[in-house]
């Protein structure tokens, strides 16, 4: 399955393959591969990756502090 939702990747998959141009930059599980450093590297927009309460998936956000 392909998705560009990271919140709905990082909540649906077991495995996830992050691409830059075609490439691959990351390849694991979901708190393994979406990580600040990673999407940071590909979207080029700050990102914060949060884990709620008793949970193994991250929620991600675009940093609020950073300007768009």
């Amino acid at each position: 399955m392909v998705l560009h939702d990271l919140n709905l990747t990082a909540r649906l998959a077991d495995r996830v393959i992050l691409l830059d141009h075609g490439k691959i930059k990351a390849e694991g599980s979901p708190a393994d591969v979406l990580t600040p450093e990673n999407l940071e590297s590909v979207y080029k927009v700050p990102m914060q990756c949060f884990y709620p309460e008793n949970s193994a998936v991250p929620l991600i956000l675009v940093d609020p502090n950073s300007v768009l």
